[in-house]
């Protein structure tokens, strides 16, 4: 967190205030979070009872001040020039979202390039759109370009704060809920902007939400995944919404095999069996030519 604020604080770009929602961390972490709101007055701290990431995300864009939302997660960092580059371009050519690429990070190393040149694309035929949507929602399942990989979820681009405050996270939603509000705010645009640089540094965390293996995130998983179902456009995203139950179904099952609820290993196995003839959303994977273009996935799958 601490690593965080500072690339936050040390922005070339200084009109900007800076909204930190403690979503209900143990004293340690509070009691961090309180130095670090004593470093700028530009830093609003909101301490709260834990509901999630997507309460604590809404709860942010109804506070914000400000014309233009980004958000960046406590463990990720962004470079000097971040929101220079994006508020430059959303003033210039006045579009809905502006975004950057992303780069996986595995230390709080990575060193951030400056391109005095700003190279970027603007995306606003419908072809256009519906073409940066599926690379936004397919993500880093795709070839990582030279800059990295455009972001699933809120990270990494900049947005009008009208344009979202009827757009709120789902809050019955705990898996997948970034890539839910990704798709409808990238369908909703009338005009997006891609910066082709890396801006914004995203830190692996073996012990996030999605590396832990406690049987019950098959059950959100699932759920997820029915909720996306319902929201898609389903003749277009077909095949990147079964990439998506591929995805899920792959976690379930390491799910079972490592979760240290279930000792015996038939247990295990049976239960991930069961998973799949008892929810009716892996049927997609069984359709013919839906994977034809998967490659390695592929292969997992088989």
């Amino acid at each position: 967190i601490n690593r965080c604020i500072k690339s936050v604080l040390q922005q070339t770009f200084k009109n900007f205030e800076v909204i930190i929602i403690d979503d209900g961390s143990n004293e340690i972490v509070a009691k961090t979070l309180d130095d670090i709101s004593n470093l700028s007055k530009r830093i609003r701290l909101i301490h709260k009872k834990n509901e999630g990431v997507s309460i604590a995300r809404n709860l942010g864009i109804r506070l914000s001040k400000g014309k233009y939302v980004t958000f960046i997660d406590s463990d990720d960092y962004i470079s000097p020039f971040y929101l220079e580059k994006l508020y430059s371009i959303m003033k210039k050519d006045k579009v809905d979202i502006v975004t950057s690429y992303i780069k996986f990070v595995y230390d709080s190393d990575f060193q951030f390039l400056n391109s005095k040149k700003i190279e970027y694309g603007i995306y606003e035929t419908i072809e256009e759109k519906k073409l940066l949507l599926k690379n936004v929602l397919v993500g880093v399942n795709t070839k990582q370009s030279k800059w990295g990989y455009l972001s699933g979820g809120p990270c990494a681009l900049l947005v009008n704060k009208y344009f979202i405050e009827n757009l709120l996270f789902p809050i019955n939603i705990h898996l997948m809920e970034d890539v839910i509000w990704n798709y409808q705010l990238f369908n909703k645009a009338n005009r997006v902007a891609v910066i082709n640089e890396t801006l914004y540094a995203y830190k692996q965390n073996d012990n996030s939400a999605t590396h832990t293996w406690n049987l019950s995130i098959i059950n959100e998983r699932i759920k997820s995944l029915n909720f996306i179902w319902k929201v898609v456009d389903n003749s277009s995203f077909e095949e990147w919404f079964a990439l998506r139950v591929l995805s899920s179904y792959i976690v379930s099952v390491k799910c079972c095999l490592k979760t240290k609820e279930i000792k015996s290993m038939n247990t295990r196995i049976r239960l991930a069996i069961e998973c799949y003839e008892n929810n009716e959303i892996w049927r997609i994977l069984e359709k013919k030519g839906i994977s034809k273009n998967w490659s390695i996935k592929n292969k997992i799958k088989l």
